[in-house]
């Protein structure tokens, strides 16, 4: 008796732990974000491997530090995202629809915003870099 009821705690264990993944597919919006108040442009542009800065709308006091970087979502206000840390650390726990905002220690004057991929997390399939001061596309590169 005792064996058949632990045989069935451990079945009933092993089906608790089988729940089902669910992956909802949604398609990326039409619009593009508006871009701050007083600024003129779109902020991003939607492809269907991820949302690309066209320009930079980070107030200079939300931009991470020289040295350091930033996970930023791009439809959330500045004073909503995380806060800056370690590039090291936080390049391998930027989320799906997130950019890693990098402030290079010795190019003051630029952020590098790294662009994941919306399929493959932990992806960067572009770099882009902004002037810090202006906003303004400077560059990119493809890692």
């Amino acid at each position: 008796m005792e064996r058949c009821v632990l045989f069935l705690v451990s079945i009933l264990l092993i089906v608790a732990g089988c729940e089902g993944v669910v992956v909802i597919d949604e398609p990326l919006p039409d619009e593009y974000p508006p871009p701050p108040e007083g600024k003129g442009g779109p902020s991003v542009v939607y492809e269907s491997t991820g949302l690309y800065p066209v320009a930079l709308h980070i107030p200079p006091g939300h931009l991470p530090p020289p040295g350091m970087c930033r996970i930023w979502y791009p439809d959330r206000p500045p004073g909503h995202q995380p806060p800056s840390g370690d590039c090291a650390y936080l390049a391998g726990r930027v989320p799906l629809g997130a950019w890693l905002i990098e402030r290079p220690s010795k190019g003051k004057k630029h952020v590098h915003v790294s662009v994941y991929d919306q399929a493959r997390p932990g992806v960067v399939i572009v770099i882009r870099v902004f002037n810090a001061a202006s906003g303004s596309f400077v560059s990119e590169r493809i890692p």
